[in-house]
């Protein structure tokens, strides 16, 4: 069962590749236009011609969850293109492999910013633009 979701905008994290990818593609093929955010501007251009494959329209933002002002400038590029936004997908996340017994601040930092503290934010900033926006509501969708 597909749900529909033509005429909605989909804001995907960590869409270069793997599951962000498949999960831009299938809310592509459900009718959706798709943010697709990631660090490697390359792999998200990619991600956007597969979304455009698919009939959906897409645009791939550049985007580190570790910097609040890349935060900040996914969302309103997401609203500049497309208008309120309807679902996001915190789907980004960084994992330090090896041995948890040697991990250093600089890891544990970096997990945090990005599995926790970027969530946090992405997800206020969008509801924040799904009420400025008056849509009536959003979805947010944490992998």
């Amino acid at each position: 069962m597909m749900i529909d979701h033509t005429d909605e905008t989909v804001i995907v994290t960590g869409a270069g590749r793997g599951i962000g990818r498949e999960i831009s593609y299938r809310f592509a093929d459900a009718g959706a236009d798709v943010v697709a955010a990631a660090r490697t501007e390359s792999e998200i251009a990619s991600t956007v011609a597969g979304v455009r494959e698919r009939g959906g329209e897409g645009l791939a933002v550049p985007t580190d969850l570790r910097d609040p002002d890349d935060i900040d400038s996914l969302v309103t590029a997401a609203v500049d293109r497309f208008g309120t936004p309807d679902v996001l997908v915190n789907n980004a996340a960084v994992h330090v492999a090896g041995d948890p017994l040697s991990r250093s601040t600089s890891d544990i930092d970096a997990m945090f910013d990005v599995n926790l503290r970027a969530v946090f934010l992405l997800s206020q900033r969008f509801a924040n633009a799904v009420i400025e926006g008056d849509a009536g509501g959003g979805s947010i969708v944490n992998v």
